[in-house]
C-alpha cells in the first residue's frame, strides 16, 4: 500500500468530535436542532449515499436495507458522484468526507455527512453569476463551490483515523492556484481543504511546497479506497446506521459538546455482561506514543494491566469475527472505544440491535493518557456490579 500522505494531523493537535454520532444543525454552541422544514424536506427524499470502496456495494446495500428505513436511498460509486447532477430537493445525501482547517485551532474530522441542499439560495446565486467570464472548466468548479456553500446539515458520524496516517505539511505553508476563479479568498484556501467525492474539484485546488509535493488526487483516492479508520468496519459501520437512522426517525436530537460532558446513563441490558461477553476490538491493544506520533501494539504486561480491573468476561475478536457475529444475527455486546486529543472515549454496544448501553469518557490530560486504562475497565466492572 502506497504511504500516500492524507489529510489528518497529529492526535494531539486536532480537534476531532467527541460524540460519534450527531444528529441536527450544529451551531457553534454545541446545541443541536433541525433549520425550520429542513427534517420535513429531508423525509420526502431520496438518500444519496457515498461510501468508501473498502467494501463491496453488495454490503452497503445489504447493510441499508436492514437498517435505513427512513427514507428511500440510492448507493453512488465516490468516481461517479458529481454534486451538480442533483440540484433538487428531491434528493438528500449521506456523503463520506473530510476537511482540515487550520483557523484558529487546528482541527480535523472525517465522517459521513447527512444533509439537504438548501436549493432556493443555489438557484438564486447561480442566476446572480456571470458565467460568461469563466471557462467552460472554470464554470463548473465555480457551480460546485456554489453548491458546497448551501447545504443544511441534518447529522453525521464520525470516524477514528490511523493515526499513522500524518505528515501533510501545516495548510498555512502551502500555496494553492486560480483561488480567485473558484471564489474564495487565497487567506481562506491557505489554511482549510476538503476531500470530498467530486474528485476535479479537488484536483483543481492542488498544492505546492518546496520540499514535497503532495498530489491531492492520490491522496484523495486514497481515502475512498484504504482502509484508514479504525471503527470504518462492518460491524461498527452497521451499528452506525442503525442508531443513526432510529435517532432521525425520533428526531432525537444529540450535540457534540452537550452529550461529550456526561455518561450516558446505562440501560438495564448492561447487566446482562454479568454473565455474557464483552468483546474487546483487536485495535483496542494499539498504543499512542505521543512523543514519537505513531501508533504501536502495547506489551502483553500492558494488555493484562489494562484488564485487570473488569471481573467479568472478556474476549479479544478481531473485524472479521465481529463481522461474522453480525452476519450471524447472534446477539453480542462489545466495546466500541475511539479517542481524540482530549478525551477517549467508550461506548458499549448490543451488536445485533446497535444500541449503546453505557458510554463514558474520559479526558487526555497528560501523553500518558491516551491509551485506555486499568481505571477505565474498573469504571465499567463498577457499573455493571451495581445493576
Amino acid at each position: 500500500m502506497k504511504k500516500i500522505i492524507l489529510l489528518f494531523t497529529l492526535l494531539l493537535f486536532t480537534k476531532i468530535s467527541i460524540s460519534q454520532i450527531e444528529v441536527g444543525e450544529v451551531d457553534s454552541y454545541g446545541r443541536n436542532e433541525f433549520i425550520e422544514g429542513s427534517y420535513e424536506t429531508f423525509l420526502k427524499t431520496t438518500t444519496i449515499f457515498v461510501f468508501s470502496n473498502v467494501f463491496e456495494k453488495e454490503f452497503y446495500q445489504d447493510m441499508l436495507s436492514k437498517n435505513w428505513t427512513i427514507t428511500p436511498y440510492k448507493i453512488v460509486d465516490y468516481k461517479d458522484f458529481v454534486a451538480t447532477d442533483y440540484l433538487s430537493s428531491k434528493y438528500s445525501f449521506c456523503i463520506l468526507q473530510a476537511f482540515k482547517s487550520t483557523a484558529g485551532n487546528e482541527y480535523m474530522n472525517s465522517r459521513l455527512d447527512l444533509y439537504i441542499l438548501d436549493i432556493d439560495n443555489i438557484n438564486k446565486k447561480i442566476e446572480k453569476t456571470k458565467w460568461e467570464k469563466y471557462s467552460k472548466e472554470d464554470a463548473e468548479h465555480r457551480k460546485l463551490s456554489i453548491v458546497l456553500d448551501y447545504d443544511i446539515d441534518l447529522g453525521a458520524i464520525y470516524f477514528y483515523p490511523y493515526s499513522s496516517l500524518i505528515g501533510v505539511p501545516p495548510f498555512s505553508s502551502l500555496e494553492y492556484g486560480k483561488v480567485s476563479d473558484l471564489g474564495y479568498k487565497k487567506t481562506e484556501m491557505s489554511y482549510s481543504t476538503a476531500i470530498i467525492p467530486n474528485g476535479p474539484y479537488l484536483y483543481y485546488m492542488g498544492y505546492t511546497q518546496k520540499d514535497d509535493i503532495v498530489p491531492l488526487k492520490e491522496m484523495h483516492e486514497q481515502y475512498y479506497n484504504e482502509k484508514i479508520h479504525y471503527n470504518y468496519e462492518k460491524l461498527m459501520l452497521s451499528n452506525y446506521i442503525q442508531e443513526f437512522n432510529a435517532r432521525l426517525l425520533e428526531k432525537k436530537l444529540c450535540a457534540v459538546k452537550e452529550e461529550s460532558s456526561n455518561s450516558l446513563k446505562p440501560l438495564a441490558e448492561l447487566k446482562n455482561l454479568k454473565t455474557a461477553t464483552l468483546y474487546l476490538p483487536e485495535y483496542l491493544k494499539i498504543s499512542y506514543d505521543g512523543w514519537k506520533v505513531n501508533d504501536k501494539k502495547m506489551s502483553s504486561s500492558e494488555i493484562s494491566k489494562m484488564l485487570s480491573t473488569y471481573k467479568y468476561k472478556t474476549a479479544w475478536a478481531t473485524y472479521a469475527e465481529l463481522d461474522q457475529k453480525l452476519e450471524s444475527g447472534e446477539e453480542f455486546y462489545y466495546l466500541n472505544y475511539t479517542r481524540n486529543q482530549s478525551y477517549r472515549q467508550f461506548q458499549i454496544v448490543n451488536g445485533k440491535t446497535g444500541q449503546i448501553l453505557y458510554k463514558f469518557v474520559n479526558n487526555i490530560k497528560t501523553m500518558d493518557d491516551f491509551d485506555p486504562k486499568d481505571k477505565d475497565f474498573e469504571a465499567i466492572n463498577k457499573v455493571i456490579s451495581e445493576m
